[in-house]
């Protein structure tokens, strides 16, 4: 009976040892597991991140390509003018997507790869519309409106003369109404005021009267009062009235520009070989500078150089993606800013030429010669002062 015992005692002793060995097993093929687990999650992760990068690296490659032909002034001055391909509505993705992913990882060049984005985004809307302009609100507001005026809403194919011919009123007519100037174009499903006859669209301000709108305007102010039903209650501030047979002054014309002002002649004696020619140039220093809270530019740009000094002379730009420099007369036009070919001080000279275009401070003028700061031109990082005389300047765009 006692070896018996002895034989279900080791028995019992042999199966614990073995479901302990198998619980042991288990254990360490599930640490395996695990440790084998997280090392494919952090391979797939490094693979994400590596397929970001070298999609963000590619963008950046084309856009130092095209930043180094900006080097030459001369090159840049002869691109003024050029029309931009169009970017296709895969290419507007492929860099929504690229820069969002790169503001996901924080890569080091999401704000460059942001920039892109707006800059294709910016060129798009440009060639689908022709829109010379700040683009008008779609809805118009018609609270306080007379009745002279109507609203037309946009069709597909309509042109302004087109919509001026069914309405009997001339296309000039149209234009001043909406503020579009000579190289105006429409948007389909847009909103824009019809006077009932040819004339001027005016909102009352404070201190108008009936007598002094009409000798401003060359109209008559029975007319006015007949069109606008305004023989009960007159006119009020804010009010939008029709002008029949009004005259827009030229000041007050959407294609207005003031004249250049006379160069400011101081005197000046230019110093170096580097005034000797237009558009030539001299290195001033490598940057080291941090970005300011604000920029989203990218170290070292063009851009990210005169958003810097627009801030130092307390004009700041806004803090948000412009794009490239190429589309900054466009971008900074819809935020408000004043864009002409005018040179002044404190303005930013802007050109499309080159895939990514440039960008420019004014500094100072002197004796009729327009004198610059830059960067990007003479090499990544890199500022330089450039002159140029008020004929060759004006050929830039200017944003004030």
């Amino acid at each position: 009976m006692s070896d018996r015992r002895i034989v279900i005692s080791i028995g019992n002793s042999m199966s614990k040892s073995h479901a302990t060995n198998e619980n042991l097993r288990r254990k360490v093929l599930g640490k395996k597991n695990l440790k084998k687990g997280r090392r494919l999650i952090r391979t797939k992760a490094l693979f994400a991140y590596v397929m970001i990068f070298s999609a963000v690296l590619m963008l950046m490659v084309v856009g130092s390509r095209s930043n180094a032909d900006m080097g030459d002034g001369a090159s840049v001055m002869r691109g003024i003018g050029r029309s931009d391909a169009v970017p296709s509505v895969d290419q507007l993705v492929e860099a929504s997507i690229v820069a969002e992913l790169a503001e996901a990882a924080r890569l080091p060049v999401a704000a460059n790869t942001a920039n892109v984005s707006v800059s294709l985004a910016i060129q798009f809307e440009t060639a689908q519309t022709n829109v010379a302009v700040i683009t008008k609100p779609r809805v118009i507001d018609t609270s306080g409106m007379s009745r002279g005026i109507g609203v037309h809403l946009v069709q597909e194919g309509e042109t302004l003369v087109g919509i001026a011919e069914t309405n009997r009123v001339t296309a000039q007519t149209l234009r001043w109404a909406n503020g579009f100037r000579d190289n105006y174009g429409l948007r389909v499903g847009y909103e824009i005021l019809v006077p009932s006859v040819d004339g001027v669209v005016y909102t009352v301000a404070e201190g108008d009267t009936l007598e002094s709108i009409a000798y401003r305007y060359q109209a008559d102010v029975a007319s006015i009062t007949i069109f606008n039903d305004l023989e009960l209650d007159g006119i009020t501030v804010g009010q939008r009235i029709l002008l029949p047979n009004g005259i827009l002054p030229e000041r007050e014309r959407p294609e207005w520009e003031p004249p250049a002002p006379p160069p400011v002649v101081r005197p000046w004696v230019p110093s170096g070989s580097w005034a000797s020619g237009v558009g030539s140039a001299r290195f001033l220093y490598v940057n080291t500078r941090s970005t300011t809270p604000g920029n989203r530019n990218f170290w070292g740009n063009c851009t990210w150089y005169v958003w810097e000094a627009r801030h130092a002379m307390g004009r700041p730009l806004p803090s948000v993606a412009l794009g490239n420099a190429n589309v900054w007369h466009t971008s900074l036009a819809a935020h408000g800013f004043l864009v002409n070919r005018t040179p002044a001080v404190g303005a930013i000279a802007q050109t499309s030429a080159g895939w990514a275009g440039h960008v420019l401070i004014v500094r100072d003028i002197r004796d009729g010669m327009v004198i610059m700061t830059e960067m990007n031109a003479m090499g990544f990082n890199v500022v330089n002062e450039r002159i140029m005389t008020w004929d060759e300047a004006t050929r830039y765009n200017f944003i004030h």
